[in-house]
C-alpha cells in the first residue's frame, strides 16, 4: 500500500473519530437536559399531588406555577415526622426555636437562611427531602429557592413555620 494512501486513512479515521466524540459530547449534553426537566416536572407533579390531599383540591394556578418546592401544611409536617420516611429537618430560623428541640433527634440541622450559600454543603445529599422551616416560613421560603438554584431536589417547605405547629 502507497505510504500517501496510508497516511490519508488515518487522517480520516481520527477525522471521524473526532466527530464521533463530538456527536457523543452533544448527545450527553442533551440528555443531561432532559433529565433535568424529567426530574422538575416529576417533583411538580408530586408537589400538586400532595397540595391535593392536603386540600381535596386542586388549584389550577398551582399547576402552572413553577414551584420549586413542596409546601407542607404543618398537620401533614407532624405526619412526615412521625412516620418511617427518610428526611431531614433544615431550620433556618436565625436562632433554633424551643419547638425544634422535639426534631432534634432526628436528622436535624441548624443553618441560618443568611449563611445558606456557605453552608449547604454540610447537608447529606441535594437529593434527600429535606424539610425547611423557620419561625413563620418566610425564611423557610427563600431559603427553598435558594437551595433548588444550589442543585437540591426534594425539598419541602413547612407553612407557617413553627408558628403553625
Amino acid at each position: 500500500m502507497d505510504n500517501s494512501l496510508q497516511i490519508k486513512l488515518q487522517s480520516n479515521i481520527f477525522y471521524r473519530i473526532n466527530i464521533l466524540e463530538q456527536t457523543i459530547q452533544t448527545l450527553e449534553t442533551k440528555i443531561s437536559r432532559l433529565d433535568r426537566n424529567l426530574k422538575h416536572n416529576v417533583f411538580k407533579m408530586k408537589s400538586n399531588l400532595i397540595n391535593f390531599m392536603q386540600t381535596d383540591s386542586l388549584n389550577i394556578e398551582s399547576i402552572f406555577k413553577e414551584y420549586n418546592y413542596i409546601d407542607l401544611a404543618p398537620n401533614t409536617f407532624h405526619n412526615i415526622t412521625k412516620s418511617e420516611h427518610p428526611f431531614l429537618i433544615l431550620d433556618v430560623s436565625k436562632e433554633s426555636s424551643e419547638k425544634a428541640e422535639q426534631f432534634k433527634n432526628q436528622n436535624y440541622y441548624h443553618i441560618p437562611f443568611d449563611q445558606i450559600k456557605d453552608k449547604h454543603g454540610l447537608l447529606p445529599s441535594k437529593i434527600y427531602p429535606t424539610i425547611i422551616i423557620s419561625q413563620d416560613g418566610t425564611k423557610s421560603i427563600l431559603a427553598c429557592e435558594e437551595l433548588y438554584k444550589l442543585g437540591f431536589y426534594a425539598i419541602f417547605n413547612v407553612s407557617g413555620g413553627y408558628n403553625f405547629i
